[in-house]
């Protein structure tokens, strides 16, 4: 039996919900690489007011964990009438925000990310009650996340750093 993934509807829909977050910064939907540092950083240069800083995130399949048949099923009760497989979505959302004391960044950077789980939490694009409808690109469930939040260095630039690992689920048919 052949089924359709819809990992691509997910991440679509994860970078468009993530943009309904005012001044989010840039959203990618893949890692971002560039040969030159310069060209690197200007994937995640964002205007506020008349000033360029460093905010921005990128959506990375990290992991797809798949249920075979007769798993999905003992997980709903027992044998069901259809063939079903179920696959998760793990990505791994990574967001970036130059640190400066002045503007209260990692305040700003905590309150913007927090901004991000509730929009993808809230999107009912993303987690529907219906198991099924999967199939047709709605995804199931509740969402399951970890933020762990630190200070990494971005190339010579120190900055604010969070890990979102998110999870999906939909029914393949």
């Amino acid at each position: 039996m052949t089924h359709t993934y819809n990992e691509d509807l997910a991440r679509a829909q994860l970078k468009t919900t993530m943009l309904t977050v005012e001044d989010v910064g840039q959203v990618h939907d893949y890692e971002r690489y560039a040969e030159a540092w310069d060209e690197y950083v200007k994937f995640f240069a964002y205007k506020v007011g008349d000033m360029s800083i460093l905010r921005g995130w990128t959506i990375a399949l990290e992991r797809l964990q798949g249920k075979s048949e007769r798993e999905a099923q003992e997980g709903f009760g027992g044998p069901g009438e259809k063939s079903i497989v179920e696959a998760t979505y793990m990505y791994r959302i990574r967001g970036y925000h130059a640190v400066n004391d002045k503007w209260e960044s990692g305040k700003k950077f905590t309150t913007l990310t927090l901004q991000v789980l509730a929009a993808l939490n809230a999107e009912p694009n993303l987690h529907s009650s219906n198991r099924e409808g999967g199939a047709s690109g709605i995804f199931y469930g509740p969402p399951v996340h970890d933020v762990p939040f630190d200070f990494r260095m971005f190339g010579d630039i120190v900055c604010h750093y969070s890990n979102i690992v998110y999870s999906l689920s939909e029914v393949l048919q």
